[in-house]
């Protein structure tokens, strides 16, 4: 290892040898290190960005877009959400009507499927919503509408009341 000093400088070496001239130890720096940056390398900052929060899915998988039920029919929704951050369990997810409002509370499980059934429709259009929302606030949803159809003349059940009257039988008797 050799240091070139400046022509007249000199210096004092650890073993106490003064020396001076034009030549002085340096280390070698010749030996190439392939993966160790030098100060004269040129090397490519990370990205320091946050990394960006996807949006979640979420699929209405039954009933069907455009379904229609009679009132008091059970029906079973099913559906699917998904996260590419989260936990499909940890995400919160809301059934909702336009007519009926929430439904729930509803959780989806580990496989991301999320269901209830329910008979208490009022007849009418629904506009049924699946939203899911992750831990980072950002939501996802998917919308069908059903109709739920009033009861028919065919179907409904006319009972007739059973109507005791108490007559008291009088007897007139002719004496006389």
């Amino acid at each position: 290892m050799r240091y070139l000093l400046p022509r007249g400088l000199c210096i004092f070496l650890v073993l106490g040898v003064l020396q001076c001239g034009d030549e002085v130890p340096k280390p070698v720096t010749d030996v190439a290190k392939p993966d160790v940056p030098t100060a004269d390398t040129e090397v490519d900052a990370p990205d320091l960005e946050p990394p960006t929060n996807t949006a979640p899915m979420a699929v209405i998988d039954e009933p069907a877009d455009g379904a229609v039920f009679s009132v008091d029919e059970p029906i079973l929704f099913t559906g699917q959400v998904s996260d590419a951050e989260d936990a499909a369990e940890t995400l919160n997810v809301a059934w909702s009507s336009n007519l009926a409002g929430a439904f729930g509370p509803i959780e989806a499980n580990e496989q991301g499927v999320t269901s209830f059934e329910t008979s208490t429709l009022v007849s009418g259009i629904h506009t049924v919503t699946l939203k899911v929302t992750d831990s980072a606030g950002e939501s996802g949803s998917d919308v069908i509408e059903i109709e739920i159809a009033p009861r028919s003349v065919s179907e409904l059940v006319i009972r007739p009341r059973s109507v005791f009257s108490a007559r008291k039988k009088h007897s007139t008797t002719d004496k006389g």
